[in-house]
């Protein structure tokens, strides 16, 4: 058989290039059609390129449909960090407000939107707005009752869209009961309100009728918004169940309507089996073909101070919400220990990474240390999994991304106390062993304001100190750059919400050029150390199953009518205090 080499096919005039028997890669047949339209092309062949003009989003037609291909580029060679701050109208207890960033999501335009709070004793929520730079557009507030951000997604039409509980609704009932609510506000690109509803049960008996919505959330290729909830374990109704189990709904995002309303309950019902969500947690991840995979933690029913983790995968079948399992995996350490997921992600090969926290003793003392494993998409089998030295990340509050080159990232606190400091520390870790990479400490530089609280011990403190909201500080812009919103403040109270996007090489450095008190400049410095890494086998559980779910949609609404009464979801613009911060990270 002969072979021909060819280097360049040119076409002859004007015309196309004719192939009838098309190119054969592996004895397939490869073509290569190309529609530009607003709607899905018909009867296309696979191979074939759909340019969606309506969204300006390209998709190829690969194993029976179209597959979006991302067009935004590579991972960016600089990142940049921000800060910004605003103050609220209203008097707060604290001379200066605290505003918390909880979580930064990326648009297909380029913005960036952090959602967050702020606490004492008025809380409200907040989204903030920064261009492709990182640079500040606006921010809006709402909610003047315990109002209390959770997690952001963002429709495909680059609407941010927040959830949040609310602690102030049932001042608006008629009746004497005030239990938690979820909410669901959405905005356009210029921070105009577009609806805002709560999400309650259809009859509120008593204040155990709770449906506030926690961090654990995601969208689906739809546009339905899901989230989960915890439902009470003294209601009777729409189920009987002897303990908390998780909730998820179902919502619209184009007008913020219910579409299905589920109950998680295990096969075994009754115990201290029953699984729980994690309300500080993101532990949902759905990804591009619509499976959902769900971290939950289940106790011991053998010691009940303990509990393990539950991942669960849900196969999302159609556009109305319908939901099925398809397998759950239940793990942790022995012994008096217990395992967390915090974060869900997933590598371009399709293999998941779930990561937590264990909590373990060492020389005496209880430390709780990170870990991260990597489990098979089909199965839920571990491929691998990892504890890390505690010396560098200790605690709770911590975040896990992958980025665009499958380089895991966890990042997180040293909590040292009021004398000895907050490390914050970037540690790369092997996506294909979850060994040690490499090592950075973020600090910011500048004289920390340490006499805020005159007399007590926070005055006694030159240290900055981190903070960092579990499982939802950290993630991946669309060009696959990691993600880091926090909270760095000099007092115990002052917090100035940063949003960090590190670039593709991470470099050590000082970035930022703010002078004098509370300047306030990042600080990135490259750490030699090996850490001590243990060896973490958590086993497999068997005392709980997962096999069911229960449709309870009749028995939730979202009420429109929430502007009513003394609590109110009224928008407004906090005025900005001019303390804000850009620069580039080479």
């Amino acid at each position: 058989m002969s072979t021909i080499k060819v280097d360049t096919i040119k076409n002859k005039g004007t015309s196309a290039i004719n192939l009838p028997n098309n190119f054969k890669i592996g004895g397939l047949n490869i073509l290569q059609g190309y529609t530009s339209s607003g709607s899905e092309p018909g009867s296309p062949s696979t191979g074939d390129y759909w340019w969606d003009s309506t969204n300006s989003k390209l998709y190829r037609y690969i194993n029976g449909e179209f597959k979006e291909i991302s067009i935004a580029g590579g991972m960016s060679a600089t990142g940049f960090f921000s800060r910004a701050s605003a103050r609220w109208t209203y008097t707060n207890y604290h001379s200066d407000d605290w505003m918390r960033g909880l979580m930064t999501k990326q648009a297909s335009d380029g913005s960036y939107y952090t959602v967050g709070e702020q606490i004492y004793s008025t809380d409200s929520a907040w989204l903030m707005k920064r261009d492709s730079n990182g640079v500040f557009q606006w921010i809006r507030g709402w909610g003047n009752t315990n109002m209390r951000a959770q997690t952001l997604v963002i429709d495909s039409s680059d609407n941010p869209i927040c959830l949040a509980t609310d602690f102030g609704y049932g001042d608006n009932l008629s009746g004497s009961y005030d239990p938690q609510t979820g909410y669901v506000i959405k905005f356009n690109s210029s921070g105009t309100k577009q609806y805002g509803h709560t999400f309650r049960f259809t009859s509120i008996v008593s204040n155990n009728s709770a449906t506030g919505l926690n961090r654990s959330s995601g969208i689906d290729s739809h546009g339905n918004i899901w989230a989960c909830f915890q439902y009470d374990d003294s209601l009777t109704s729409p189920q009987n169940y002897s303990k908390d189990v998780v909730g998820l709904v179902c919502i619209d995002s184009s007008d913020g309507s219910i579409k299905k309303v589920y109950l998680i309950p295990p096969t075994a019902q009754g115990g201290a089996d029953f699984p729980r969500v994690q309300n500080s947690s993101n532990s949902m991840y759905i990804d591009s073909n619509d499976n959902m995979y769900l971290g939950l933690y289940v106790y011991n029913p053998s010691n009940t101070s303990y509990f393990h983790a539950a991942l669960l995968k849900f196969d999302i079948s159609d556009s109305n919400g319908g939901l099925s399992y398809t397998w759950s995996k239940l793990y942790g350490s022995s012994g008096n220990s217990y395992d967390l997921i915090t974060n869900i992600d997933e590598l371009s090969t399709g293999e998941i990474i779930v990561s937590g926290y264990e909590r373990v003793e060492i020389s005496g003392s209880n430390y709780y240390r990170a870990t991260v494993g990597s489990l098979n998409a089909s199965n839920g089998n571990f491929n691998w999994h990892k504890a890390y030295d505690h010396t560098f990340m200790e605690g709770s509050d911590y975040g896990m991304a992958v980025d665009g080159q499958d380089r895991i990232f966890i990042i997180g606190v040293v909590e040292g106390g009021i004398t000895n400091g907050y490390n914050s520390y970037i540690r790369e870790i092997n996506s294909s062993n979850g060994a040690h990479v490499a090592l950075f400490q973020m600090d910011p530089t500048g004289d920390p304001d340490h006499t805020f609280q005159s007399g007590t011990s926070y005055s006694a403190t030159s240290q900055w100190r981190w903070h960092f909201e579990r499982g939802t500080s950290v993630g991946s812009d669309l060009n696959g750059n990691v993600l880091i919103t926090t909270n760095p403040n000099g007092n115990g109270f002052d917090y100035r919400p940063w949003l960090i996007k590190l670039p593709s090489t991470i470099s050590a450095g000082t970035f930022g050029t703010q002078t004098g008190s509370y300047a306030g400049n990042l600080q990135i410095i490259a750490n030699s150390s090996t850490p001590s890494d243990a060896t973490y086998s958590p086993s497999a559980q068997t005392y709980a199953t997962f096999s069911t779910i229960t449709d309870v949609t009749s028995s939730f609404q979202m009420d429109t009518n929430y502007n009513s009464g003394s609590a109110n979801d009224t928008v407004f613009t906090p005025t900005s205090d001019g303390v804000t911060h850009n620069a580039t990270i080479s």
